[in-house]
């Protein structure tokens, strides 16, 4: 009975890393950002008194097919002015969740608004997907979900609160996620199995023939072959009661869910339900360890040939370590040694680079000895950097390299009456 008791505290309230979850965040941020983007054009269509649903309409709808207390109607009744002003605020508090900006207060008005939208019109949520991204971001409010990947975990950082590495977190909330994902897919898997075309192998093949859902063009051999619809049906079945079942089996984790990203993929080249593939295979994101993470990692700088870089910088410039906090920060494969000109020992690892050279300009060097002093050593860093990849084509146009040098030139002059962190802040007034 301990041994039951262990595992069941271990289970719920064990630190784990903070990384899939800050990863999780991101990618639902960019989700609701993308409904919100199709919702909004349409905005009146859908929830104004004078679209396709009226209040009172969509009140009776609710109240016979899916009865129960709501008490969230912020679009109810709703003017032209109000919906703009709405959507605007969800937009904006959509940005802040995908980027960790006021963390918690962001995503609780993301789930009121997805909350009100629901309530609203029944007719724009008809697919498990939006209640999944309502349920998911509720769970991500009561998480600890700018511990990574976030802005708030930036300024934490800048002001000496947190160290280069991200803190663990306790997984409660977490493992919440993963047993929800778990239901959909068992709920679901006990709803078809009570179906006779799910049990006699047929039900793949009705979606398929609805010309209002057909996305892309399925071949013939495939969709009106009878031994293929029932291979699609059941594997759909037994994926799907895998995702509610042996998902927790660690050796069979990352098989599960990768069937289940085939699922989907199938879905949404197929057939058109918006976001509805995306949302689900998003979800798969907690049950994804550090280890999982970092493995990608390592796939895709092999993968895309992203080398090493040793960035030389002045040690005793306040500014300059500021700015290196920010760098280590989005440094998040790991490839930016970060050498100081003041310490001879560093220095020496940078043989191509001189200390009066490193007062002038921070200075990286690559694998292959090449130097790129100033605003070309920041081109290089951006490259190896994910959240500023679109950036890598702009800083390559015409023109701007030399605008960019000058700009550097200017910060280097200035540097002395320009902003620092917090933390060198505070101890240069000490």
């Amino acid at each position: 009975m301990n041994a039951i008791r262990s595992d069941w505290r271990r289970f719920w309230f064990k630190p784990i890393h903070s990384g899939p979850q800050g990863l999780f965040r991101i990618v639902m941020g960019l989700l609701v950002l993308a409904n919100a983007w199709i919702l909004f054009p349409e905005r009146v269509v859908w929830f104004s008194e004078r679209g396709v649903l009226p209040t009172n309409f969509a009140d009776n709808y609710q109240a016979n097919y899916t009865p129960g207390p709501r008490v969230i109607h912020l679009l109810h009744h709703a003017s032209d002015a109000w919906l703009t002003a709405f959507f605007v605020i969800f937009i904006l508090a959509a940005i802040c969740m995908t980027v960790g900006l006021w963390t918690r207060p962001s995503l609780f008005l993301v789930a009121l608004g997805l909350n009100a939208i629901h309530n609203r019109n029944p007719i724009v949520n008809t697919t498990g997907g939006d209640c999944v991204m309502l349920v998911m971001t509720i769970y991500l409010m009561l998480a600890q979900a700018d511990a990574s990947c976030s802005l708030d975990r930036l300024w934490r950082v800048l002001k000496g609160r947190e160290g280069r590495v991200a803190p663990r977190i306790v997984p409660w909330a977490q493992r919440l996620m993963q047993i929800q994902l778990s239901l959909v897919y068992a709920c679901t898997a006990i709803a078809k199995l009570q179906g006779k075309s799910w049990q006699e192998g047929v039900a793949i093949y009705y979606p398929m023939h609805l010309p209002a859902f057909a996305r892309f063009p399925t071949p013939h051999v495939i969709s009106d072959n009878l031994i293929m619809i029932n291979l699609m049906t059941y594997a759909a079945l037994g994926i799907e009661l895998a995702l509610a079942t042996f998902v927790w089996v660690p050796r069979l984790r990352l098989y599960v869910l990768g069937l289940g990203v085939l699922l989907h993929l199938g879905i949404e080249y197929s057939l058109n339900i918006p976001l509805f593939s995306f949302l689900m295979i998003a979800s798969y994101i907690p049950f994804l360890t550090q280890e999982d993470l970092s493995n990608f990692q390592n796939w895709l700088v092999r993968t895309i040939r992203l080398t090493p870089l040793k960035l030389v910088y002045d040690g005793e410039c306040d500014f300059c370590r500021s700015a290196l906090l920010v760098v280590r920060f989005f440094d998040v494969f790991g490839l930016v040694t970060f050498l100081d000109s003041r310490d001879p020992a560093q220095l020496a690892l940078a043989p191509e680079v001189s200390a009066e050279d490193a007062e002038h300009a921070a200075i990286a060097v690559g694998p292959k000895g090449r130097a790129y002093p100033g605003f070309y050593a920041f081109r290089e860093i951006i490259r190896r950097t994910p959240a500023f990849w679109l950036l890598t084509v702009f800083l390559y146009i015409p023109g701007v390299p030399q605008l960019g040098q000058s700009a550097y030139q200017w910060v280097t002059k200035n540097r002395s009456r320009l902003p620092v962190a917090p933390r060198y802040k505070a101890k240069a007034q000490s």
